[in-house]
């Protein structure tokens, strides 16, 4: 690959600057998740199950907020710029002035909205507030995509990690000194300030920063961002419906119940998303002409995919009251079945992200976006029907129901568009190091982290002695 990097800030050829961001992207990601899952862990015990469920519900909404004031033109925008890149000025000015202009305006409808939903006064207003913390995000949101573009993904890395560094560091405060719920969720309007500040700090040094109103541009923009919403505004019901369910069925204790087992699901999710964002650029390359080694891609993906996830269950199972007692005390224990049965969700989730992978790179995003709308009936449904009778529980089963068919969906699409086999036989032996990892987990009582650093050494070893790994395979995937 020649060295086609001279529009960027980093004198790296293209493959340098791929792994520089991706190193930082990683890091980034893990980094700011730690610091999310401490900050919950924190307000879960601050504040005791039904005020920390009033703030999964506040949170939960904020993702649609953002949602709707986002409208797919992040992503819209970084490919635009990519494609014309002498237009990267106006493009973002335009982005700017479009997302200032339709903010504005979804920032009234929201905080109206907020005012009429069945919920407390304070879970209101908190709402109001959070919707204040999502517009001023939106406006950051459009300059980053220069950044992107501009393979500056370290810059973005940075600005994530600031901002959580920042939530975590005044909630901590706040809840050594008594602060009240809605002081609380003034943090993130802080926070998203400073997000504000970095990322006009950082697009300054590619572009102008300035508001351009462009009527017939803006209609043109919001044509071609309109499919990507779509695929995304399903994808984000089918994952956070489930919240939204139960706090009108059954109220906000339950909801802080659920919420704090749904967050180790969502912690536990971000890695086969880091290596499948690996493995894209590759299966997109293999699947115009390289069909042969594109088969050998999905079979080694398939083996990482499931020696990920099944010490992940494993190592849950056996340790989720503990896990459960670290985040939030014992007041949250009910969480614990919650997250056993979430848990399975996992296998069928990852294995769900590999098949839509492949989807995409076969470009059938049609027939992405009826698996998508067939999965959220089925995961509303089932929430409808289980969630009354057996609350969170409910939800968590519905949870595993709906990932389970999802995955089956995109399998049968994706062997629609491309036939493979899989293979199995190094199945039985990885499940065999995961059993014997979690036999140990059993037979040794440790405090939390000494039981996940006893599991991964076991499971590891047990990778290597069963030869479900060879030391050749781990030396080549290093190089």
């Amino acid at each position: 690959m020649g060295d086609n990097s001279s529009k960027y800030s980093l004198s790296l050829p293209i493959p340098g600057l791929i792994a520089y961001n991706t190193v930082f992207r990683v890091g980034a990601r893990i980094l700011g998740a730690l610091f999310s899952m401490a900050t919950y862990a924190i307000l879960a015990r601050y504040f005791g199950a039904e005020i920390f469920g009033g703030f999964i519900i506040v949170v939960t909404y904020g993702v649609f907020f953002a949602l709707a004031m986002d409208f797919g033109l992040y992503l819209t925008t970084v490919r635009d710029i990519s494609k014309e890149d002498e237009r990267a000025e106006e493009i973002l000015a335009s982005n700017a002035g479009l997302r200032t202009t339709v903010g504005l305006f979804l920032l009234v409808a929201l905080v109206a909205l907020a005012s009429v939903l069945p919920y407390t006064k304070e879970v209101r207003l908190g709402l109001a507030i959070f919707a204040l913390s999502v517009f001023i995000d939106s406006i950051a949101n459009s300059y980053t995509p220069i950044l992107q573009a501009r393979m500056r993904l370290d810059f973005i890395g940075i600005i994530d990690v600031v901002n959580r560094l920042v939530v975590f560091s005044l909630v901590y405060l706040l809840s050594r000194s008594g602060g009240e719920f809605l002081l609380v969720l003034s943090v993130f309007v802080v926070a998203n300030l400073v997000n504000l500040a970095l990322s006009l700090y950082f697009a300054r040094r590619f572009v102008k920063i300035k508001l351009l109103y462009d009527l017939p541009a803006w209609g043109q923009t919001l044509k071609k961002s309109f499919p990507l919403w779509l695929v995304l505004a399903i994808g984000t019901i089918h994952f956070r419906v489930d919240t939204l369910i139960l706090s009108f069925l059954k109220g906000s204790s339950d909801v802080g119940i659920y919420g704090l087992a749904f967050k180790v699901l969502e912690l536990v999710l971000i890695l086969p998303a880091l290596f499948l964002a690996s493995v894209f650029p590759l299966m997109s390359e293999y699947v115009k002409s390289r069909k042969e080694e594109l088969s050998t891609l999905l079979q080694k993906s398939f083996e990482v995919i499931l020696m990920l996830a099944l010490p992940v269950i494993g190592g849950t199972l056996i340790l989720a009251p503990k896990l459960i007692s670290f985040l939030g005390g014992e007041q949250y224990q009910p969480a614990s079945l919650v997250l056993k049965v979430l848990i399975l969700a996992t296998l069928f989730s990852y294995l769900n992200g590999l098949f839509v992978h492949l989807i995409i790179s076969l470009e059938l995003q049609k027939r992405l976006l009826l698996i998508c709308i067939v999965t959220v009936t089925i995961n509303v449904a089932l929430n409808f029907i289980l969630i009354p009778r057996y609350s969170y529980n409910g939800a968590a089963v519905a949870t595993v129901i709906s990932e389970a068919a999802g995955m089956l969906f995109s399998l049968l699409v994706a062997k629609s568009g491309y036939s493979f086999k899989l293979r199995f036989d190094f199945v039985p032996r990885t499940v065999l190091a995961a059993g014997l990892m979690s036999l140990g987990l059993v037979l040794f009582n440790l405090n939390l982290f000494a039981h996940i650093a006893l599991g991964v050494v076991i499971y590891l070893t047990f990778l290597f002695v069963l030869k479900v790994v060879t030391k050749e395979e781990l030396l080549s995937f290093v190089r």
